[in-house]
């Protein structure tokens, strides 16, 4: 109960009071464990104590903000720290300067790309247009080359149709010539 708040020692209290039998009463050993003064003490301490704690984190606070306000008033009289923040304003300028030439180089590389990107499309069109070309003259030959060989092929059978009916007609000249006198009359 020493470190416990108000209500845990008024509810400490009650409880003890009611827990034992003869508390109340006045019986048992002649006085009661937890009454109104005692637990006021109690009370009491507790408040002290607290109050001790709050004064020690309240000067643990000013002592730190103490230190640090000596600290930023040596840094800001230090000449070092002036080089130092120079330094680092001398380096932040030549990243920066860096960064803007890289970007430059970036956008001057990112440009040279491109053309030259667009000079091999312009000759990858140009052998494009080459091979259409000789691709539309090789289908030319292969189109006149199957119409010679079309031809060809209905001459052949008109040849062959030719030479079955003159020989055709032989066979029939030939029995009739054979039977020329034989069969009138």
């Amino acid at each position: 109960m020493e470190n416990g708040s108000i209500a845990d020692a008024v509810i400490a209290n009650r409880g003890l009071n009611f827990a034992t039998p003869y508390g109340a009463m006045g019986g048992g050993y002649g006085r009661e464990f937890a009454n109104d003064g005692s637990n006021a003490v109690r009370i009491n301490r507790n408040e002290k104590m607290t109050t001790q704690g709050h004064d020690f984190l309240s000067q643990q606070i000013s002592d730190n903000a103490d230190r640090n306000r000596d600290t930023l008033q040596t840094l800001q009289t230090n000449s070092q720290f002036d080089r130092v923040n120079d330094k680092v304003s001398d380096q932040t300028d030549f990243f920066n300067n860096s960064i803007a030439r890289v970007a430059d180089a970036t956008a001057v590389g990112h440009a040279e790309i491109i053309r030259e990107m667009n000079a091999n499309a312009r000759e990858s069109a140009k052998c494009c247009c080459e091979a259409k070309l000789i691709a539309v003259q090789n289908q030319a030959k292969t189109d006149a080359g199957l119409a010679e060989i079309l031809a060809n092929q209905s001459a052949d059978t008109r040849v062959a149709d030719a030479v079955a009916n003159a020989a055709q007609n032989a066979k029939l000249d030939l029995l009739l010539s054979e039977r020329g006198g034989h069969g009138h009359g």
